[in-house]
């Protein structure tokens, strides 16, 4: 989709390190996009503000730390090692293989969770099969405007759980509550179009 390629035009165009000015790097996008794939700069501007921070002189940006590779790499490995370990607290067996995949006592997979760092779901749109992807929650507000531009990514979120956040992963994993009979409505706790709520106490 022309969103996903916008992100990795813009994402590419952050990791060079350097200050990028807004109005340059818009020009730089047209540029790689031409014609009938030129994207407005609504879209690039929420870019911007799921991969980068806004530094001096207004108008510039920087990649934000958390988005360094080396960062989220390490997150991604955090992600992965939790899920394993909520999954097996829950009775689940919990491996990892392209996926993190739970399964039960009868070897049949109840959960499969693709943990990720970018918000692109061609792929995932095409996918069989019940996949929760897990990404970092800067990605929300990008995630948030690219379906609001693609009806079969809008209708593809409404159809079910489908995100869940770095972060939610890490308070579901510190949670002491957390059960099997509770773990859906526990995960769904944090949609991804929206900032920071508290886990309930009990």
């Amino acid at each position: 989709p022309l969103a996903d390629r916008v992100e990795m035009a813009v994402v590419e165009r952050l990791r060079g390190r350097a200050p990028v000015v807004e109005d340059e790097l818009e020009a730089d996008v047209c540029r790689v996009l031409p014609g009938m794939l030129t994207p407005d700069r609504r879209l690039i501007h929420a870019c911007l503000e799921s991969y980068g921070a806004e530094d001096d002189p207004p108008g510039t940006w920087r990649l934000r730390l958390e988005d360094y590779p080396e960062a989220r790499a390490h997150d991604h490995e955090e992600a992965a090692r939790l899920l394993r370990e909520i999954g097996d607290r829950l009775g689940f067996t919990a491996v990892q293989e392209q996926d993190i995949v739970w399964r039960d006592a009868f070897g049949s997979e109840r959960y499969v969770f693709r943990v990720r760092t970018h918000a692109g779901f061609g792929q995932a749109l095409r996918d069989a099969g019940e996949v929760i992807h897990v990404l970092p929650g800067g990605r929300g507000s990008l995630v948030a405007e690219k379906a609001r531009r693609d009806p079969r990514l809008r209708t593809w979120l409404q159809a079910g759980l489908r995100l869940v956040k770095f972060r939610h992963v890490r308070r579901l994993a510190a949670e002491t509550t957390l059960t099997l009979e509770n773990l859906d409505d526990r995960l769904a706790l944090d949609p991804i179009d929206e900032s920071d709520p508290q886990l309930p106490l009990l």
